[in-house]
């Protein structure tokens, strides 16, 4: 793939994250709007001379101008100075002032047409630019923070998948002792006495074996001992509810199980990442 063809699915790659952001929160597209609109009519004085249905469409303006600016500008600039390694507040200079001055260009023209101001005036021209900027500058700034952490999810993404790849769950060695027809996902160990039942995703079986003998080879990531009796899979736990102040676990098949005070915090926030929890 030459450097060009690199380079385009990058600014997609960036566009693609920028506009997931402006769309992800509706507040960028409001204070883009109505800010700009509420400086360029109460601010100086023209509100009085605009009306409605031409604020509206002013309003309509700013907004796909910032639309513009965020799709089709800030993704190739993004990417070039990454390349260039430059520090993220150079960026938002130069891309705020980008937008300060062409915005505030185009609104001098739109009144100048619509007879509100007779003539480019400088100070006022100052005032929008200073504004926009003030306000492009929070805008950039939501995206940035929004952006990285995008970039910080998918790392931890891309992380997780690559370890997952490398490093696979083992099987417990307690699987081992199920017979072939019945092996498949895990999903909870009952103790008895001196007996343990293997619950799979394919039936159960019993061994004579401990819990703790059970459980000793199986990575805590993939589930967690409620009760002192009782071993479930994370992906089982659905809901943690109370019954008269006692905890219990709701698993996906809706069967109750107890679970230990000392154990309740933990399987609350499993339950949280795999199902509900409730009082």
């Amino acid at each position: 793939m030459s450097s060009l063809e690199n380079a385009r699915d990058e600014i997609r790659h960036h566009r693609r994250l920028i506009t997931s952001i402006v769309f992800r929160r509706p507040v960028i597209l409001i204070m883009t709007s109505y800010m700009l609109l509420y400086v360029l009519t109460e601010a100086f004085g023209l509100g009085a001379e605009l009306s409605l249905a031409v604020n509206a469409l002013k309003c309509i303006g700013w907004t796909a101008y910032s639309l513009f600016l965020f799709y089709f500008i800030m993704p190739p600039l993004a990417y070039y100075f990454s390349i260039k390694r430059w520090p993220i507040f150079y960026v938002n200079v130069i891309i705020n002032f980008i937008a300060s001055i062409t915005g505030a260009i185009l609104s001098e023209y739109v009144d100048i047409h619509l007879g509100v101001a007779s003539g480019w005036g400088f100070p006022r021209f100052i005032q929008i630019v200073t504004v926009a900027f003030l306000v492009y500058t929070a805008l950039i700034y939501i995206i940035d923070t929004s952006y990285e952490q995008l970039i910080i999810d998918h790392f931890r993404e891309v992380q997780r998948d690559v370890m997952l790849f490398r490093f696979p769950p083992r099987t417990p060695a307690v699987l081992e002792k199920v017979p072939f027809e019945k092996r498949g996902s895990l999903l909870r160990i009952e103790a008895d006495g001196h007996y343990c039942t293997i619950v799979t995703s394919r039936g159960k079986h019993i061994v004579r074996q401990s819990m703790m003998s059970c459980i000793e080879d199986i990575d805590e990531s993939q589930g967690i001992l409620i009760h002192r009796s009782i071993w479930m899979a994370n992906s089982e736990i659905s809901r943690l509810v109370y019954h008269n102040g006692n905890p219990r676990v709701i698993d996906r098949n809706g069967s109750i199980y107890p679970v230990s005070r000392k154990k309740a915090n933990e399987v609350k926030e499993i339950a949280a990442r795999h199902g509900s929890s409730s009082k």
